[in-house]
């Protein structure tokens, strides 16, 4: 898997970790048993969450699995990596298998995760992201761009039928610098 390939050359130990919508928690548990990671694993899928449950108790793990919608259940706090597969074909999901590839019709996962993810990771984090060149990638980061973050291209792979790609994605200082100068020349009136 790729982003297990990219991740075998990062120093993971110690770090604290979050795979959002974690599936069966391969990487999670590479993560927590290859590189000593401090794995949080979330999933909004209740059969995924079972299945997690049954592969932390058959490898003896200690990751901590949240049944979370995007950050929705997951306690404000700051990782130092967030790995995110996420869904990304433009459809709705008709059914609780199809959310692992549907992000909406409107891309609705990306502006709700974009509105959110702010909070748990900050300037020395690292939030990695696959997306495939199936995808509407110029779409994504229009979105990610908006709500102040910028795409670097880390790494890529060709497999038989696409090509892959992961992303690492930053809060953008110009972007930050120019709200904080906007929140400075508010002006606040007494009543």
């Amino acid at each position: 898997m790729f982003l297990i390939e990219f991740l075998e050359s990062e120093n993971l130990e110690n770090k604290k970790l979050l795979e959002l919508g974690a599936g069966s928690g391969l990487i999670s548990f590479f993560a927590e048993t290859k590189k000593l990671a401090l794995v949080f694993a979330s999933e909004v899928s209740k059969i995924a969450i079972d299945g997690l449950h049954l592969n932390k108790q058959y490898l003896k793990s200690k990751i901590e699995i949240i049944e979370s919608d995007l950050f929705g259940s997951i306690p404000k706090q700051r990782f130092d990596y967030i790995i995110i597969n996420p869904p990304y074909y433009p459809k709705n999901p008709s059914s609780a298998s199809e959310f692992a590839w549907y992000c909406g019709e409107n891309f609705e996962y990306f502006y709700k995760l974009f509105s959110q993810i702010g909070q748990y990771f900050d300037q020395n984090s690292k939030l990695l992201m696959v997306l495939s060149e199936d995808c509407n990638l110029e779409q994504i980061q229009k979105i990610g761009i908006q709500n102040g973050y910028i795409f670097s291209l880390l790494a890529k792979k060709k497999y038989i039928f696409e090509e892959n790609y992961i992303f690492e994605i930053r809060c953008n200082r110009n972007v930050i610098n120019l709200d904080l100068n906007r929140n400075n020349n508010k002006i606040i009136s007494k009543t």
